[in-house]
């Protein structure tokens, strides 16, 4: 009989949890590594609920992200690989499939070392060694690319598809080695790049009641208002001046502060039932790398940073002091604010003077 507040859990040891792990790995490594490389296959996915009819891709975390198996135990081992495919996309942009090939060929190989001759620490030991010796190998034979060479691999990665690595190429080249390229769906049949001046943040929303595009797990907003603090919001009486404002006048406003769980709760019940625009972001980074880089936001957007360090009164806040994005994209880990044009000299001044400084 199951007790109040806990679920049964199906305990599996040594070769039989092994084995179902494994399978689990060796269920998505298949379906993923056929899109492997400039000639991969495509891979057709069916929407979740079937709704959406069905997706078309050769992008590896995509596949990847959509694979659910009954079996929990597998289902577990599923979990992990879409980890090791996140963490690689996130920090490198591509090479997911490679990632989930290569952690399945690391278990299976491992396999023949799990016995009672090996010490399985000093086994995992040694595969870490060996990954830091390879990587420091490549890091060494690396090279820079641009121009040409940014063209040809960015053709190779679009499946030899020259207009393509063209698009691709050049997005990269304007952005620079600082800059965030993203990819959304074109309005019309014609593939193209748009160059925008935009702030990449590494935290997400705080409640996924926030969220408004299902589809991509975001929220996404244009013409925002966006308060920027470094004071926990307690009570939503002391933004109440902004509040009025924002609702009356239909606005959309994004916090970039911390808010403790009863004002997160009001700003996402209000956007769910009353249809009010509102989303939260933590602030990014601790201590005087947060102090550095909220003012950096809050210069970028025209806003007013409101901050403990500085003695200022939230409560005594006004829709003047609040600073304006053109667009937001607010993921479940990471944000990214489209500032407006008119205040690109001031960020140039800036950054002149942390060149200056450094």
């Amino acid at each position: 009989m199951e007790e109040f507040g806990y679920s049964p859990k199906e305990l599996l040891f040594d070769e039989e949890g092994r084995e179902k792990l494994i399978n689990g790995i060796t269920t998505i490594a298949k379906a993923v590594k056929s899109t492997l490389g400039p000639r991969g296959r495509t891979v057709l996915i069916e929407s979740p609920n079937h709704t959406h009819g069905i997706t078309v891709t050769k992008d590896g975390v995509t596949v990847a992200k959509s694979i659910f198996l009954l079996d929990p135990v597998e289902n577990l081992a599923v979990k992990m690989m879409k980890e090791a495919a996140d963490r690689t996309a996130t920090s490198a942009g591509d090479g997911t499939t490679t990632a989930i090939v290569l952690t399945e060929a690391i278990v299976r190989q491992g396999q023949d070392l799990l016995n009672e001759r090996h010490n399985v620490t000093e086994v995992i030991k040694n595969i870490n060694s060996v990954s830091n010796g390879i990587i420091h190998s490549l890091e060494r034979s690396s090279k820079k690319v641009s121009g040409k060479t940014l063209h040809n691999v960015a053709s190779i990665s679009a499946n030899n598809d020259n207009e393509i690595g063209k698009i691709i190429s050049s997005a990269y080249t304007k952005v620079g080695k600082n800059g965030i390229v993203t990819i959304e769906n074109s309005q019309t049949a014609e593939t193209y790049s748009e160059f925008t001046n935009g702030i990449k943040i590494a935290r997400g929303y705080t409640s996924n009641m926030f969220v408004n595009d299902f589809k991509n797990d975001e929220c996404i907003m244009d013409d925002v208002l966006v308060l920027v603090t470094d004071q926990e919001i307690s009570n939503i009486l002391s933004i109440e001046n902004v509040l009025k404002t924002v609702i009356q006048e239909n606005k959309k406003l994004l916090i970039i502060g911390p808010c403790n769980q009863n004002v997160i709760n009001t700003l996402a019940v209000n956007v769910v039932k009353n249809k009010l625009k509102f989303c939260n972001i933590s602030p990014p980074e601790f201590g005087y790398k947060m102090n550095e880089l909220m003012s950096d936001i809050a210069l970028s957007l025209g806003a007013k940073y409101f901050s403990e360090s500085t003695g200022d009164d939230l409560s005594l806040i006004s829709i003047e002091d609040l600073g304006r994005a053109d667009r937001i994209i607010i993921g479940r880990d990471t944000s990214s604010i489209i500032k407006p044009e008119s205040k690109q000299q001031d960020v140039d001044d800036r950054v002149k003077q942390l060149w200056v400084a450094h």
